[in-house]
């Protein structure tokens, strides 16, 4: 008896283990170290902001913007601070949310995130019939 209990107590916590909330948090290098975007969480929202880009800004010194941007009226902002992944939640046993592509000015739902293992992010969208993966690596260590 004392066995069967023990063997139910370990199968229950490795299945709570397996379906735990991957931790995404911290600093992540995007696009081949061109841009880092940070993963951070309070009060149980997350956010993922883009917080350094390789060139900041043009030639003659005015900062980079949202140029692509679909709404004519976000095109002036500053590329730096702006949300990368919007709605990023952990839901189902996964991270999703919807990603944005300043290159080209595109939103693309139903972005899936995970950890494939040390210290990489995984990100993978599917759109027009096609999925691509990126890897961010972890900035931060």
């Amino acid at each position: 008896m004392k066995k069967i209990l023990i063997t139910a107590i370990i199968s229950y916590f490795t299945i709570l283990n397996a379906n735990a909330q991957e931790d995404i948090t911290g600093t992540w290098w995007v696009n081949d170290k061109k841009a880092k975007v940070e993963i951070s969480e309070e009060n149980g929202n997350y956010t993922a902001k883009l917080i350094w880009l390789k060139r900041s800004t043009k030639p003659n010194g005015d900062p980079i913007t949202d140029r692509n941007n679909p709404n004519k009226s976000l095109r002036d902002r500053e590329l730096i601070g702006i949300e990368m992944i919007e709605d990023l939640e952990w839901k189902n046993g996964e991270w999703t949310g919807t990603i944005y592509s300043p290159e080209k000015g595109r939103y693309i739902e139903g972005t899936k995130i995970d950890l494939p293992g040390g210290d990489k992010l995984r990100i993978t969208v599917s759109f027009w019939g096609q999925t691509r993966q990126k890897i961010w690596e972890r900035a931060d260590t």
